[in-house]
């Protein structure tokens, strides 16, 4: 796995290569949040996409979600070369280091155990810019 920091807008995939873009959105009147995801291939087609409310929990716990739900996506439809993009940093980090702590270490522990299939996940940091069509099916739940 390895982390790279990506321009301000979003930048299609190699060829053969699919794209997973994340976010979390929090909804400050009453705390709750909610992910969303999706997945492209390298012309930049829409593959699959998710919305999710999460109820109410951490950043970086909708953040884990948001990359679980994508990665079993992606399993499910037989993908064998993707690249995670997240604008959550302290993440991307943690998924680079084995290092998440605290309560979303169970999540953290599922998205490891997705790793270990025969496929290629790569994980990186983008700027929020590159990272809008992710941000909006966050925001589609949040209530």
């Amino acid at each position: 796995m390895v982390v790279r920091h990506q321009h301000a807008q979003w930048i299609p995939p190699a060829p053969g290569v699919w794209k997973i873009n994340v976010d979390g959105a929090h909804n400050p009147s009453d705390g709750s949040v909610s992910c969303g995801g999706v997945i492209c291939n390298s012309t930049g087609l829409w593959i699959s996409g998710f919305s999710k409310f999460n109820g109410n929990c951490t950043t970086l716990d909708t953040e884990f979600w948001a990359i679980y739900e994508s990665l079993e996506c992606a399993l499910n439809l037989n993908a064998e070369n993707i690249v995670v993009e997240s604008d959550n940093l302290e993440v991307v980090r943690s998924l680079l280091n084995n290092g998440a702590r605290g309560p979303y270490s169970s999540l953290f522990t599922s998205i490891m155990n997705l790793l270990r299939y025969q496929w290629h996940v790569e994980f990186r940091h983008v700027f929020r810019e590159g990272n809008r069509v992710s941000d909006a099916l966050a925001k589609l739940d949040s209530h």
